[in-house]
């Protein structure tokens, strides 16, 4: 069997050496890449700021495969993905990483729910609305139930499929102080339940008991309109932006706790998530010929100082996210419009950190 040709992007944390025992690696800077030098890969490993859609797919010849260590495809024409299929006669296989910085993900809303309402924390009274029960709203409520914190989970998907659970309704949640959403990003032709803009104006107007919003999911699911308009009723923590990494300064102004899309920044999550598509790649390419020796250090644990190998509490990330969002908020705010997308980038470059161990 040939070797692959393996397009990396090399700003995918904890990537280095991973995919080598797979084939020849091609590095490459996502901010500047041009359809045309993926005509000769075999496969891509992309992050997701690299959208791949009906050009990109044209400009290839060789292309096997699409990995993308990250939960969510929305990145990925996945039309263009089948068209591709057809054209070819063959399958084009995405191995993502699902699950995989879901821990990371609730700890983030633990920490911006912890920062909204402070002091006023009342484990008794608060009932929190998680809408999207998959892999990050299911962690979330595990550590919500660590707090004897009241939820409940919306996901008409699921409900539809008659998935085991104690399922609510949209109109349940108004009843809930806090909304988190965990949902995809889907259109009306995706989805019978779509979730592009999905939180507008209609959708607040029957949460009357709603005091903090949090979207860790995706920036299109909420109307962007909705947080300006209601920025005095309602604190919203958002981790994620439409137009990122240059997302509307007045939108991140009028947050309640604001972050560059670093939710999933755990190291562990990165690590899993890396591991979830060697491994898929390897089932996919080597499966029944044996995978070419792997590097035995590949996986080894990333050098850190005493302090680092001890798990942070809850209170450390409440904190650390605290300072974090305060800093990335005023200095974006007063960046000019220029040099915006720097300070976005900066901040996230910043944003590692280690999951809570939670003794779940």
């Amino acid at each position: 069997m040939n070797r692959l040709k393996i397009f990396v992007d090399p700003e995918i944390p904890e990537s280095k050496g991973a995919f080598d025992h797979l084939g020849d690696i091609v590095p490459f800077e996502a901010a500047n890449f041009h359809h045309e030098q993926a005509a000769d890969a075999d496969v891509l490993v992309i992050r997701s700021t690299t959208k791949v859609d009906g050009h990109l797919l044209a400009a290839t010849r060789n292309l096997k495969a699409i990995g993308t260590p990250v939960i969510g495809l929305d990145h990925i024409d996945l039309q263009a993905v089948h068209d591709f299929e057809i054209m070819h006669n063959r399958r084009l296989p995405i191995v993502n990483a699902p699950g995989a910085t879901a821990g990371g993900v609730a700890d983030w809303v633990m920490a911006a729910l912890a920062n909204a309402l402070g002091i006023n924390l009342s484990p008794s009274s608060l009932c929190v609305g998680i809408v999207g029960f998959g892999h990050c709203g299911q962690a979330v409520a595990q550590r919500l139930d660590k707090l004897k914190i009241n939820w409940i989970a919306v996901d008409p998907p699921k409900q539809a499929l008659q998935e085991p659970g104690k399922w609510s309704t949209y109109e349940d949640l108004a009843q809930c102080q806090v909304i988190t959403l965990h949902v995809p990003l889907t259109k009306p032709s995706e989805s019978k339940w779509p979730t592009f803009q999905m939180v507008n104006q209609q959708f607040v107007s029957g949460l009357p008991s709603c005091k903090c919003l949090i979207n860790s999911s995706r920036g299109p699911v909420l109307d962007e309109k909705l947080i300006l308009a209601n920025q005095n009723q309602i604190k919203f923590c958002l981790d994620v932006f439409n137009n990122e990494p240059t997302p509307n300064a007045d939108v991140i102004q009028a947050a309640h706790f604001a972050t560059p899309h670093i939710a999933g920044n755990v190291i562990e999550g990165r690590q899993r998530a890396v591991k979830m598509v060697v491994t898929g790649l390897e089932e996919l390419f080597f499966k029944g010929w044996g995978c070419p020796k792997q590097d035995s250090n590949m996986h080894a644990p990333v050098e850190r100082s005493a302090s680092q190998d001890k798990a942070p509490s809850p209170a450390d990330v409440t904190s650390e996210l605290g300072h974090l969002a305060v800093s990335f908020k005023s200095d974006y705010c007063l960046a000019k419009p220029e040099i915006q997308t720097q300070v976005f980038k900066y901040y996230r470059s910043l944003s590692m950190r280690r999951e809570v161990d939670w003794g779940l």
